[in-house]
């Protein structure tokens, strides 16, 4: 992912200078599957039908996402018509330089990451559920 690619440039000896006034963005996708419009099922989802982990992903009290639909299509044969890709940016500003010369983990850039402006794979993921083209579960599952 693109939050790991700082900690394991400086793992490979690269210097913070260099990272500072080389790096612009960094970008990192996945490829989804993509679910088939005529056979996907969409469903209200709560706070209390997922992990507490994945609550704070709901911006209103219910969100209609999109499943597959177990049962046979005529359409597609197996619920799913391709491939899309949830992507993550990081913008390397100012703030991110700074940080670039402090030894800090995965876990603490992401955070700091998410109190600005970066939105991770799964969330990506999670909004194109929502519109129709990935599957809740997939969505979810790109956090690990």
């Amino acid at each position: 992912n693109s939050v790991s690619v700082i900690p394991r440039l400086k793992q490979l000896w690269v210097q913070p200078f260099l990272l500072a006034s080389g790096l612009k963005y960094i970008i990192s996708q996945k490829i989804v599957k993509k679910l088939c419009p005529k056979c996907m099922i969409r469903k209200d989802i709560t706070h209390t039908d997922i992990w507490k982990q994945y609550a704070t992903l709901l911006w209103k009290e219910t969100l209609e996402v999109s499943f597959i639909n177990e049962l046979w299509c005529k359409h597609c044969f197996k619920w799913f018509t391709g491939s899309i890709i949830a992507a993550e940016a990081i913008k390397i500003d100012e703030d991110i330089k700074e940080i670039l010369f402090k030894d800090i983990s995965d876990t603490e850039l992401k955070k700091i990451l998410i109190s600005k402006w970066f939105i991770p794979y799964y969330i990506d993921a999670v909004y194109k559920s929502v519109i129709g083209t990935v599957d809740f579960n997939d969505a979810i599952s790109l956090e690990y």
